[in-house]
C-alpha cells in the first residue's frame, strides 16, 4: 500500500508522546490558497540572520524601534545608538542608568520626542534638538523611588504613560510633552507629570506588572491574576483615562516582557491564581482565548523559569509572527538547558520552535534572534542579537545565520516529524519513504552543493530513534530528484524523523510511504 502522509498539520498539539507529538523545528507551515495545487499546506524552512552591524561587545540587544518618520534606535547594554545607512553606521545618542538592570527597554513615540522606559526610569529623545535625557520631573513615578518607576512605557492620544511597579497605578504626561498648566488654580506652574493625575487597576487585588495599548484609545492594565481595561475619555484637563467597568478579567500575566500586540489583538504569557500557564490572546470583546496547546504547555512546565519570557512580533513572507523567548528552556525534547525560542504563526494559527545549530559541540541554542523592527525606508527587518550588540537582517534567501562578529556562521537544523503510523497493533512491514519537497535548489559550490536529508526512525512512537540514513535532495537543477529510502523495518508504531542542515531552501509537501500490513 502507498499513501502520501501530510506532516504536521498540527506541531505540538499533543502533551503525549504515545499520541504523536509532532515537531516542527525551524519550519514553519504555509497553507497553498489553491485547491489544485499539489498539497494545500506545506513546510517553508525559516528565514535565516545577515548580519548587517557585526557585534563588538557582549551586550544584547534590550530593544529596538523605528519612528514613524523612520529614524531606528537600539539599546545595547546602557549605551542608546541610532542608526543609520541602512543600519551599517550607528552613533550613541544617550547612556542609562546601569541601576535600571538589563530589562527590556520599551519605546514610544508622539511624532515629537521617543519615550523609553527600563528597570524604573524614564528617558526622552527629543526627535527635532536630538538631545537625550533621564526625566526628572518631580512628579513622574518612581523619582524618589526606582521600586516605584516603571518598567513598561504607552503612547494614548499623545500622552506618554508609564506604570508605577509595585502598586496598582499608572501616570500619563502632559498633551505632547509640552510643558502644561495641570492645576487650573496656578496657570503660571507648568509640569511635564502630574501627581493626581493617574488610573487606577481596581478589579483585583494584584499590581500591575505590564500594560500596553490596543489602540489609540484602549489601554489594557494587567497584574498577575487579572487584568482590566481603561479608555481613553478625551477629558484633557481632568482624568483622562477611566476603568472600563465590564471588562475585568481573572486572567492575569505571568510574565511581564511576554506581552506584544498586532492589529487590535494583544497576546501574552498568562497566568492565574490556581497556577495556570499558557499563552493567551485578547481582542477588543475583552474576552482571552488559549492559543498554546498541551504539547506547548507540558513543555514550558518543564522550564525551571518561565516569568523571565521576552516577546517580540516581526512580519515575514507574508506572515506575522511572535517570537517567545526563554533562556532557561530547552530548544530540544529533553535536552539542555540552552534557551528556547517559541514561535507563534498569527496566519496559519500554528507552532513552531526556532534555534540555531552549533556545528561544534552538536547543541541546538534559542534563536538568536531578540526584539525586531522594520525600517520602510530602507526596505529591511532589523533584529537585535540576544547575547551581543549585533543587528541582523532577517533575509528570505539567506538560510543560515551569521554569528554577530561575522565571518563564521551556525546552520539551521530543521527537523519535521511524521504522525504515528498505527494499526490496529498489528505489524507493519515499511519498504519505502520518500520525502516530496523542492528538490534541485542546491547552491554551485561549497557546503549545500550537494545537500543531504537524514531520516531516522521511531518504533515506540517517537520516545527513541535509531541512526539515521541519509539520502540526496537534488543537485542544482535536479528537479526530478527522489528523496527516497528504502526497507525500513517492521514494527507497530513508526514515526519518521525527517533532519536537514544545509544552507539551501527548503519546502516540504509531504511524505510517501509504502508498507504492508502484517496479520500478527
Amino acid at each position: 500500500m502507498k499513501q502520501d502522509v501530510l506532516l504536521s498539520q498540527n506541531p505540538y498539539a499533543a502533551a503525549q508522546t504515545a499520541l504523536g507529538r509532532e515537531r516542527l523545528d525551524n519550519f514553519y507551515l504555509e497553507f497553498s490558497q489553491s485547491d489544485s495545487a499539489k498539497a494545500q499546506f506545506y513546510q517553508v524552512g525559516r528565514q535565516g540572520l545577515r548580519v548587517v552591524y557585526p557585534g563588538t561587545t557582549g551586550t544584547p540587544c534590550r530593544g529596538i524601534y523605528t519612528t514613524s518618520s523612520n529614524r531606528t534606535f537600539a539599546v545595547h547594554g546602557v549605551t542608546v545608538y541610532e542608526y543609520t545607512s541602512a543600519a551599517q553606521a550607528r552613533a550613541p545618542i544617550g547612556t542609562l542608568d546601569t541601576a535600571a538592570g538589563t530589562d527590556p527597554v520599551y519605546f514610544r513615540e508622539n511624532g515629537y520626542q521617543l519615550f523609553l522606559v527600563t528597570g524604573g526610569y524614564g528617558y526622552i529623545f527629543d526627535l527635532t534638538s536630538s538631545t537625550f535625557s533621564r526625566i526628572l520631573d518631580e512628579f513622574f513615578p518612581g523619582i524618589d523611588d526606582p521600586t516605584a518607576g516603571p518598567t513598561h512605557a504607552a503612547m494614548i492620544d499623545t500622552y506618554f504613560i508609564a506604570n508605577s511597579q509595585n502598586t496598582n497605578r499608572y501616570y500619563w504626561s502632559a498633551p505632547y510633552y509640552k510643558p502644561y498648566a495641570f492645576d487650573p488654580l496656578n496657570p503660571s506652574v507648568t509640569n511635564l507629570w502630574w501627581g493626581t493625575f493617574f488610573g487606577t487597576k481596581i478589579g483585583d487585588t494584584d499590581n500591575i506588572v505590564a500594560m500596553i495599548e490596543m489602540n489609540t484609545s484602549l489601554l489594557a492594565v494587567m497584574g498577575q491574576n487579572s487584568m482590566e481595561f481603561h479608555r481613553d475619555t478625551g477629558n484633557t484637563s481632568g482624568q483622562l483615562m477611566e476603568r472600563i467597568d465590564v471588562a475585568s478579567v481573572a486572567v492575569g500575566c505571568g510574565a511581564k516582557h511576554s506581552l506584544v500586540k498586532f492589529g487590535a489583538n494583544i497576546y501574552w504569557l498568562g497566568s492565574d491564581r490556581t497556577g495556570v500557564i499558557g499563552m493567551f490572546s485578547c481582542g477588543p470583546d475583552f474576552q482571552p482565548q488559549r492559543i498554546s496547546t498541551f504539547g506547548v504547555q507540558s513543555r514550558l512546565e518543564t522550564y525551571s523559569r518561565i516569568d523571565d519570557c521576552t516577546a517580540f512580533v516581526f512580519s515575514a513572507n507574508g506572515h506575522t509572527f511572535i517570537s517567545w523567548n526563554f533562556p532557561n528552556g530547552s530548544s530540544v525534547d529533553d535536552g539542555p538547558v540552552t534557551g528556547a525560542t517559541w514561535i507563534y504563526d498569527l496566519t496559519a494559527t500554528k507552532w513552531c520552535r526556532y534555534s540555531r545549530w552549533n556545528a561544534i559541540d552538536g547543541i541546538a541554542y534559542r534563536w538568536r534572534a531578540q526584539f525586531a523592527t522594520y525600517n520602510k525606508s530602507w526596505g529591511t527587518l532589523l533584529m537585535g542579537d540576544a547575547t551581543m550588540d549585533a543587528v541582523y537582517i532577517l533575509d528570505s534567501e539567506y538560510y543560515q545565520d551569521d554569528q554577530p562578529q561575522g565571518g563564521a556562521i551556525d546552520l539551521i537544523a530543521g527537523e519535521i516529524t511524521s504522525p504515528i503510523t498505527y494499526s490496529n497493533g498489528k505489524n507493519i512491514r515499511h519498504m519505502s519513504a520518500q520525502l516530496v519537497m523542492q528538490q534541485g535548489s542546491a547552491i554551485r559550490n561549497g557546503q549545500g552543493s550537494a545537500p543531504l536529508v537524514a531520516l531516522a526512525c521511531s518504533n515506540d512512537s517517537g520516545f527513541t530513534f535509531g541512526y539515521e540514513r541519509w539520502a540526496s535532495m537534488g543537485l542544482t537543477g535536479q528537479y526530478a530528484c527522489r528523496t527516497k529510502w528504502n526497507r525500513l523495518g517492521t514494527c507497530r508504531n513508526r514515526v519518521r524523523r525527517y533532519r536537514m542542515t544545509e544552507p539551501i531552501k527548503r519546502v516540504v509537501l509531504f511524505e510517501t510511504v509504502e508498507f504492508e500490513v502484517l496479520d500478527r
